[in-house]
């Protein structure tokens, strides 16, 4: 083996970024199909499974740019005054790093999450084609 594509994570913001670079890459003239290897953590292996199935970056660019109703994309609510709060509690007479982690952790159980049959969907419909044993994409 003698080149290597390596992506890291950023959620849905990464994968849109990371496309972009491999598109501008590509557009320099490096042949990122020629990489012996295509690995990434979280975002990036969804822009791994995405870069190396055949459908070519300006199709997987506009499929990013689709409009909200459109996507299949999980809207999160986010608060950023209201995570800033929980952070000051979480950590309000914490004796330890491990203190931390299980406060954290017992946060994670109770954190309300949409269902994962909704989940699975958002995920599918990042892919090129159905995952393996699935008759459909959608």
């Amino acid at each position: 083996m003698s080149t290597a594509l390596v992506l890291g994570g950023g959620g849905v913001t990464g994968i849109a970024w990371e496309l972009g670079v491999l598109q501008a890459l590509q557009q320099a003239g490096v042949d990122l199909a020629a990489a012996d290897l295509v690995v990434g953590t979280s975002a990036g292996s969804v822009v791994a499974v995405q870069a190396t199935s055949g459908i070519g970056l300006h199709r997987l660019i506009a499929d990013q740019l689709q409009p909200a109703g459109i996507s299949r994309e999980v809207k999160a609510d986010f608060d950023p005054q209201a995570a800033a709060a929980a952070f000051t509690k979480l950590l309000e007479g914490a004796r330890d790093e491990q203190e931390i982690r299980a406060r954290i952790g017992a946060m994670a159980l109770t954190a309300h999450t949409v269902p994962e049959a909704e989940r699975m969907r958002t995920i599918q419909a990042r892919l090129p084609g159905p995952p393996a044993g699935c008759s459909s994409r959608r």
